[in-house]
């Protein structure tokens, strides 16, 4: 049995001064800010997607803004360069309503995507909703290993801030020329974190003992007081 520990990721992206993601000095990543398009995936009626896509343009070049209703042209637009940033969920576990059809387009669609980075969370940390996304995204990655995917995420914030810890993480995942090897990143407190899962010897003794009949020596609780009354036999 294991619980989630979630650890501080600034400093893990570096792992004794190299870079992770380097591979006898080849870099793993698209690399050259320059050169490499990025494609944010927003829904076109939200103002929350609309201010944060901004932001983003801001930090960065050759940036295209591409609508929900524009999904079924999103593979033309693709190549094994760029970088699909979805925003679809921020504010809101939009896969959670979707409908079937949409669903299955926006499936496809990401399928053909290479390299991926899906925003998603709100004020709401606990939401259990936002794990289908998370879910998805990790059937894709099993499915079709040469895919990059990451994940980012994160609670409520200005969209300024949270541009900013998504700019970060196309640098270390995606642009630089050694890049993370991390996928699935958390903002939580302010902080940029990555999840970590440890033993919990407690419960993972619970669920062994619960796996096969066994004799187990109890103290005797006593039980409600007996509601029954003596009657007259005469």
């Amino acid at each position: 049995m294991t619980n989630l520990m979630i650890s501080t990721s600034l400093d893990t992206l570096k792992t004794n001064g190299v870079p992770n993601g380097v591979t006898n000095g080849v870099p793993s990543g698209v690399g050259n800010h320059g050169q490499t398009d990025i494609l944010l995936f927003i829904d076109d009626d939200s103002d929350t997607h609309r201010a944060l896509a901004a932001e983003i343009e801001r930090r960065h070049q050759h940036v295209q803004v591409i609508s929900l209703a524009d999904v079924d042209r999103l593979s033309e637009r693709m190549s094994p360069l760029k970088i699909v940033v979805s925003l679809l969920e921020c504010g809101a576990p939009r896969l959670a309503t979707i409908n079937k059809a949409d669903f299955y387009a926006l499936r496809t669609q990401i399928q053909g995507v290479r390299n991926l980075l899906w925003v998603y969370g709100n004020s709401s940390t606990t939401d259990p909703h936002f794990s289908l996304a998370t879910g998805l995204l990790r059937c894709l990655r099993n499915e079709q290993a040469s895919k990059h995917i990451v994940s980012l995420f994160t609670e409520s914030c200005p969209p300024g801030t949270k541009a900013e810890f998504v700019s970060r993480l196309l640098d270390s995942c995606f642009l630089n020329e050694s890049t993370s090897e991390e996928l699935e990143f958390i903002v939580r407190h302010g902080h940029l974190n990555i999840g970590r899962l440890r033993e919990n010897a407690e419960l993972e003794a619970e669920r062994k003992s619960r796996m096969a009949p066994q004799l187990i020596s109890q103290s005797w609780e006593s039980g409600p007081h007996s509601s029954w009354k003596p009657v007259p036999l005469g």
